[in-house]
């Protein structure tokens, strides 16, 4: 009876890591936790073992980021008998804002589940020589801080 449970429990182990890969995950990642307003964030969100499975990008008009520029990969790799799939969007963000801005969560749905990820937090701060984005352009450092003044020198003859 001893020799059927240990043998038994051989199997359950070994066949733990091969059950492990059939699962669908999504993770985010970032190019940089810092940045500046006039620098682009670039944001992959990887979906591995997608079943037929839906991805949801985050909802990005609340006017904290813009995108400009998004693209999709995917790869699907059948070894052995075995698929693995996998799948990369990636977005290109200019942030509209100062401080801590968040990377809203992606979901991806399954047949059996729903995955989201987790929101990332991001800390932007003004750009070169005080420049801020202008709400809803992406900024390339060419417009001034919203507050400043142009100052005009008159020159009476």
């Amino acid at each position: 009876m001893y020799q059927i449970w240990t043998s038994l429990l051989g199997l359950l182990i070994s066949a733990a890591p091969v059950l492990g890969q059939n699962q669908a995950a999504c993770s985010l990642s970032v190019s940089k936790d810092k940045l500046t307003t006039d620098e682009v964030l670039i944001v992959k969100f990887e979906i591995s073992n997608n079943q037929n499975g839906r991805f949801t990008s985050p909802d990005w008009a609340g006017g904290k980021w813009t995108v400009i520029g998004s693209s999709q990969s995917s790869n699907m790799t059948i070894s052995g008998g075995k698929s693995i799939s996998s799948a990369i969007y990636q977005f290109q963000l200019m942030a509209q804002d100062t401080g801590w801005l968040e990377i809203p969560q992606a979901v991806l749905k399954t047949s059996s589940e729903e995955i989201k990820t987790e929101p990332k937090k991001i800390y932007v701060s003004p750009g070169a020589n005080g420049m801020h984005p202008q709400p809803g352009r992406p900024n390339s450092g060419n417009y001034p801080a919203e507050n400043s003044k142009k100052k005009i020198k008159t020159i009476r003859l």
